[in-house]
This record gives C-alpha cells, structure tokens and sequence, in this order.
C-alpha cells in the first residue's frame, strides 16, 4: 500500500503550556494496573493449573471434538469448564480492572498434539476474552514468533531484543508458548500507569509530548495521533517504534517526516521508564500468557539458537526446539475499554465481521494449512 501524506494536525492556535500536563489527564493514577516488577516478585501473577484443572482441559477437548466443529469454534459452550471456567473468567477481570498481566502455568507440549493444544488454547482464553482479531491485512488470527531463515530481518523472526511496545490491535495479547529458548528471549512487560505516575510527577512535558496528535506514525500509511490517550476512568496506550523509526524490517523512507527532538527525548523516557519497572517473566514450554495490551508495554530480551552442533543426535536425544510463540489479539465485548477515535477503525478492521480469517497451526514460509477459512 502506498504511503501518503495526510493534513498535518498542528494549527495555528496558540499550543497549552508544553510543561504542565494536558488538561484532561490527571496528576496520577490510582489503580492496580500501576504496578512495578517488585511488586509482582512473588509470581503472584501465576495461575498454576491444578490436577483437577488439566482434567477438565482434556474432558472439554474430548467434548468439543464429540461436536466435529473447527478449531477456531472453541467456546464456553462447545468446551465446557464448569469449575475452572469461573477461575477463568476472574482472571479475565484481572486482565481489565486488576494488574493486566495473568500467566496460565501447568500445561506440556507433551500433553497435547499441536492441533489439539491450540483448541485448549483457544477454549480456554474463550473465557477470557472471546473476541478474536485479525493481526494483518491477509486475515492471519494466529502468528508464529520463531525464528525464521526466511525473513530473519523482521524482528518477529529475529533473535534479537526489542524496545518496549504495543500491539497494533487487540485489548488483550495471548501468548501460547510451544518451545522456550535456550537461553534469554524473557517476556518482559512494564506497566504504563506506572510509567505515568512517574513521569507526571517528575517530567510532565514527557506527557504533553505523548498526548499530542502529531506522531507520524508510518505503519500501514502516514498518519498522524498520540500515543498516549486518557479516556476517564482509563489510561491507554499505543505505539511501536518500528512505526516512528528506521528499523532493519521497517525502513522508514526518506521522504516521511522524522520525530522531532521533543518527540525522540519523550519516547527515551517513556523507554527508561518502562526498564526501570519491568517485570521478567521466565517462560516454559506450554505456558499461555495474557496481558492487558492497552495498558501494559512489553518487550523481548536477546535469546541464542539452539544446539545444532548434533551432539544430542549422537545419544539418539531430540534436537533442542526454537523459541516458538503462538500470538492471538482478543477483546472481551463484556469488558472492553473504550477505544479512542484515531484508534477505532483499526479495532474494527481487525475484529468486525467483515474480511477474511486465517488460521495457520504452524510457520509456514511458502503456505499453511489453516483451522479454518472465512469466507467459504
């Protein structure tokens, strides 16, 4: 698609003081969501599925396969949890009203054939947020984070750490993970009330940068909208630098309009801030993390390949997987935020009715085999 340039929004009219917040965002706020990695020391984050859980898991498998539906089907009703779905759903309030950070631990590769394991998946974030989006133009509801030969530049398919950031779309972020790296690739997530709460207090020119409508964002087409948006009682975010900046697997081309010094100093401290209070999260294989994408930045640490020198193959052991994520973007329609106006048709795009939907169980470079495809 190409890029064009739209009507700059700044005016004429005189501009409110640059260091005094914008008038309607508050001087803090109070909330759960403001949180430091400290703070959340104790893994208190974690839900550890019980034995009596992983044995609902597997008779709801067993009675949504009895309905012979799709995969990307799995709902309260065709997999039911009548204990664990209630946990479920309180955890789903946490992600909204509480610390916006939750990480469903208990669950193996082992268990479940990848099919099977992303039909738990899905059954199980049903009760947390049902609403599936669209993570593309090309329809893509499912997206493989591996490593990848073929498009290693992109940082989706990098083993290199990235900033903090937020998704395009979705209220809620859903992570499965398939296989952990060897070493480092952490999740880390830093919360941006905290961030607020700081910077209000001791930068708020930080603020009025973020809030102003005229961040060219680049991604899919030039346009201009803050960052950060107050809509009382919320706080909420948006942004990845890879839309604001050069970066190996977005060039920015020479012709758009490049952050101002004000701009490149306030997403700094945005950053600083966000690294000062982070929260590293040690991810095993079969965990399904769910984070608050409105609310909450996250980034990655640099990871290392696996052993591919075949020392295992010579004891006949299995070579040691990639790090492999599984994302999905999800809205609650019971709990959604409201979602500002620059932000909406995006929302829309990505979890109306209208367009294509395409499931893919695995990276697939040149193909994919999908769940499910829309329309039929």
């Amino acid at each position: 698609m190409a890029l064009v340039h739209p009507t700059h929004p700044l005016t004429t009219t005189s501009s409110p003081d640059p260091y005094a917040l914008p008038p309607s965002f508050p001087s803090s706020i109070s909330s759960p969501l403001a949180w430091t990695g400290a703070d959340l020391a104790d893994e208190s984050y974690i839900y550890h599925l019980t034995p009596s859980d992983l044995s609902e898991i597997k008779d709801a498998l067993a009675v949504f396969k009895s309905h012979n539906l799709n995969g990307d089907l799995a709902t309260p009703t065709t997999f039911p949890l009548p204990t664990l779905g209630p946990k479920l759903r309180l955890l789903s309030h946490e992600l909204y009203n509480g610390r916006g950070v939750c990480l469903i631990r208990g669950l193996t590769p082992e268990m479940y054939e990848p099919e099977e394991g992303m039909v738990v998946f899905m059954g199980v974030q049903s009760y947390m947020a049902g609403g599936k989006g669209r993570q593309d133009g090309r329809g893509n509801m499912i997206v493989h984070i591996t490593p990848s030969e073929y498009d290693a530049k992109h940082s989706r398919h990098s083993m290199d750490s990235l900033p903090f950031h937020t998704e395009a779309t979705g209220d809620i972020l859903a992570w499965q993970t398939r296989a952990a790296a060897a070493e480092g690739g952490k999740c880390i997530v830093s919360s941006a009330y905290t961030a607020y709460n700081l910077l209000a207090a001791t930068c708020p020119e930080v603020i009025h940068t973020l809030a102003k409508p005229d961040w060219p964002f680049a991604y899919p087409t030039l346009h201009y909208r803050p960052i950060l948006y107050h809509t009382s009682p919320n706080l909420l975010i948006n942004f990845s630098p890879s839309a604001l900046l050069s970066t190996p697997s977005h060039p920015r081309p020479s012709h758009l309009p490049s952050l101002t010094p004000s701009q490149l100093s306030a997403l700094s401290a945005l950053q600083a801030v966000a690294r000062a209070t982070e929260l590293h999260i040690t991810t095993k294989a079969g965990d399904l993390h769910f984070v608050n994408n409105l609310a909450i930045m996250h980034r990655r640490s640099a990871f290392s390949a696996p052993n591919t020198k075949g020392v295992g193959k010579v004891d006949g052991e299995m070579e040691e997987p990639k790090r492999h994520l599984v994302r999905m973007r999800l809205r609650c329609p019971e709990r959604g935020w409201k979602i500002p106006r620059e932000l909406a048709p995006a929302w829309e795009e990505a979890f109306g009715e209208e367009g294509e939907r395409e499931w893919h169980l695995f990276p697939m470079p040149e193909g994919y085999f999908p769940l499910r495809k829309y329309p039929e």
